[in-house]
């Protein structure tokens, strides 16, 4: 019987992980159950050694996995050992540049586009992973957290294990102060803070907001701070207190201010498409001491042509807000 010999070498971001747990990741498609019997039969081995499921992989261990019949290319996740100085700066995505706004060796901060999905096919997890550089078997370059697929703005790249546990960390501690920039309907004098309870209805693919709190349901935090108003519209500056999904369109609807042009929200405003950009993530400098204390995605010239010609703000106006 043939047999079949794949080998790896573990990287910075393999330190101290169990073997099970990396060649799950390296052949995707193989089950659990069936690499629990390759390492049982001693058909994967570190250093030429038998292991364990539960061995623990440490860097530059030769990882051997034996197998009887070849695996499809498709059927090993690819990894590349290239540098990190060979990081390429901008990428076209569409006919919007993915730009990096901020980089160190264990995160890449991006403006994100808007109309272009976080995850998923043709997203900006697949372009991250085909684009940049990793040496690890078993982490991939990835986004940390999520935006939706029409916000804009600052998105956090994880480009190692460490990357993503401390942003993900912080994240849900709450460490970091989140800012967005967002055009609502109608006219808003006054900073003013929401507090409401959320649930999510994952059927409707939409967010209810309560006054009091039903079962299930989660507080929800957010400050509006107006910026630039007219007879129509406020630009404000939104910081997210609490992160849920769609928490901003929901509880500005439920506010009597909808994000315009937000029709599943209640948006009544003759605009094609809602605005919402995530604007600045401040104390980021505290889990990453190479970055500034305030990150900033600027808006891109079709932003501002968008704030003038459907909200009729004046671009020095904006100009003046953005110019930090």
């Amino acid at each position: 019987m043939n047999k079949h010999v794949y080998k790896f070498l573990a990287g910075d971001n393999d330190n101290g992980r169990r073997v099970d747990r990396i060649v799950r990741k390296l052949f995707p498609t193989y089950s659990l159950s069936y690499i629990y019997k390759l390492i049982r039969t001693g058909n994967i081995k570190i250093n030429g050694k038998k292991c364990k499921t539960n061995t623990i992989v440490l860097k530059n261990d030769t990882l051997e996995v034996v197998l009887t019949e070849p695996l499809p290319v498709e059927g090993i996740n690819k990894y590349t050992c290239k540098n990190l100085d060979n990081v390429v700066t901008i990428k076209s995505f569409g006919s919007a540049p993915l730009s990096f706004l901020y980089t160190t060796p264990d995160v890449v901060i991006i403006n994100k586009p808007r109309a272009i999905d976080v995850h998923g096919p043709h997203s900006i997890a697949q372009t991250i992973k085909s684009m940049l550089p990793n040496n690890s078997l078993s982490f991939t370059p990835a986004p940390v957290h999520r935006l939706d697929r029409n916000t804009s703005g600052l998105l956090i790249i994880a480009l190692s294990l460490s990357g993503a546990q401390k942003s993900s960390k912080a994240f849900h501690d709450k460490q970091l102060e989140k800012y967005y920039l967002a055009v609502l309907e109608g006219t808003i004098q006054h900073e003013v803070v929401l507090e409401h309870y959320v649930m999510r209805d994952k059927l409707k693919k939409i967010t209810t907001v309560h006054i009091e709190k039903p079962k299930s349901c989660s507080k929800a935090l957010l400050k509006i701070q107006p910026l630039l108003i007219n007879e129509q519209f406020t630009l404000a500056q939104i910081q997210l207190i609490t992160g849920f999904t769609h928490q901003i369109r929901a509880q500005c609807s439920a506010y009597g201010h909808p994000l315009a042009g937000d029709k599943k929200y209640g948006s009544c405003a003759k605009i094609p498409y809602y605005f919402l950009h995530a604007w600045k993530i401040v104390n980021f400098d505290t889990i990453f001491s190479e970055l500034p204390h305030v990150l900033f995605a600027p808006l891109l010239e079709t932003q501002i042509e968008y704030l003038e010609t459907y909200c009729q703000f004046q671009r020095s106006q904006i100009n003046a807000i953005i110019q930090h």
